[in-house]
């Protein structure tokens, strides 16, 4: 926040924007007049609506703490998935809410005869992922879960040859591919490639994994 937190001592008038020129006693007043001018009841109506990103544009405009969350959401969903355990129990280990995961993953998820809940077996959800293939350190754009996973199963892989430098992390990756857009890529499995990647920083700066 730029701006200091608003009170009744500090009110706060916006200059511009879509409430400009109202002025404001309250962070929660203020909230709810942004989301009454974007269409909604309140702000609690406005972050319980679903969020679904669908384009790269899309996911770069998302702010910090939105883009956090969006990523949380994705962890708990693969979790959820991995382990069969209900979303809100995955969520309380990843500190997200249950209404935040349901936000930004609400089609990859369904209710069970117990009424909570849980991952559907995969999704079509958009993800940005970084991994690395015979071309070097890629980011790809996909809307297969089942490709998501393995790419991250790989990125995981490669986290622990890297920590550790026994090659046999690598070996169930050896000659695997993925597509994406028609396109083919090979999984980079070659113990000399990869650190020298890591050695050149190439991997220091890329999000593995990360929707």
């Amino acid at each position: 926040m730029s701006r200091p937190p608003i009170t009744r001592a500090r009110p706060y008038t916006p200059q511009r924007g879509l409430v400009a020129g109202q002025t404001f006693t309250s962070e929660r007043q203020y909230r709810n007049a942004l989301a009454r001018a974007r269409g909604f009841v309140s702000h609690y109506q406005r972050v319980r609506q679903p969020h679904i990103i669908t384009s790269a544009r899309e996911a770069q405009a998302l702010r910090p703490a939105a883009r956090e969350a969006r990523r949380r959401a994705f962890q708990v969903l693969a979790e959820a998935r991995r382990t069969g355990e209900p979303i809100r129990k995955v969520a309380k280990d990843y500190r997200i809410s249950l209404e935040s995961v349901k936000r930004y993953v609400a089609p990859a998820l369904t209710k069970d005869e117990r009424g909570r809940w849980v991952a559907r077996p995969s999704d079509r959800l958009y993800r940005q992922l970084t991994t690395i293939t015979t071309e070097g350190v890629v980011k790809v754009d996909t809307r297969s879960s089942k490709t998501a996973s393995l790419i991250a199963r790989y990125n995981n892989a490669v986290r622990r040859f890297l920590s550790t430098n026994n090659p046999d992390h690598l070996k169930p990756f050896r000659g695997k591919t993925f597509q994406v857009a028609k396109r083919r890529f090979r999984f980079e499995t070659d113990p000399d490639k990869l650190k020298k990647l890591e050695e050149s920083g190439q991997l220091d700066e890329a999000d593995w994994g990360s929707p």
